[in-house]
């Protein structure tokens, strides 16, 4: 039995037997993201996360986003890089971000699949790979739901999350 294949936690192609080390979930970074994400310091990580095809977006333990890529600010309306210092659930216009207590202090966040994936990489510095979400946006009587998958992985004292699969 040979040994199990790799994938890339951010491209999602193979990583070479001996390339890099995988994650305790048998995934971890190729070289070509690993030196674009953490090693090539000649580009800042805004121009970095701005070439995926997602949302991409880097936050804090309490899910307040930092930076956020262009494929994020195109969903979201062409927001300006700086407008991305507000936690997810504003950015992301969740109903339950409009209810007293905001994103993150409502009964209903303890639910939520991005705050739990971001505290699980935060707490324990697993990556997290393609946990399914669903974002509700909106009016919190009629949302629109969008179908989607979570990806974390540590960057520095962040949590760097990709957001797959949503029919945006």
């Amino acid at each position: 039995m040979g040994e199990a294949v790799r994938a890339c936690l951010w491209c999602g192609g193979v990583i070479p037997e001996g390339q890099l080390e995988a994650t305790s979930s048998g995934r971890g970074v190729c070289l070509t993201c690993a030196g674009k994400l953490l090693v090539d310091g000649t580009v800042s990580i805004q121009a970095i996360i701005d070439q995926f095809p997602v949302p991409v977006m880097v936050v804090d333990d309490d899910v307040t986003v930092s930076i956020l890529n262009k494929r994020g600010r195109e969903i979201l309306g062409g927001l300006p890089e700086q407008a991305a210092r507000r936690r997810g659930g504003v950015l992301f216009g969740c109903p339950n971000a409009q209810l007293p207590g905001g994103c993150g202090g409502t009964i209903h966040c303890s639910g939520c699949a991005l705050r739990r994936a971001v505290n699980t990489t935060f707490h324990t510095g697993a990556a997290q790979t393609d946990i399914p979400a669903t974002l509700r946006r909106g009016d919190a009587q009629s949302p629109s739901v969008i179908d989607l998958t979570i990806t974390t992985f540590m960057l520095g004292n962040s949590v760097m999350v990709k957001i797959d699969r949503g029919e945006w």
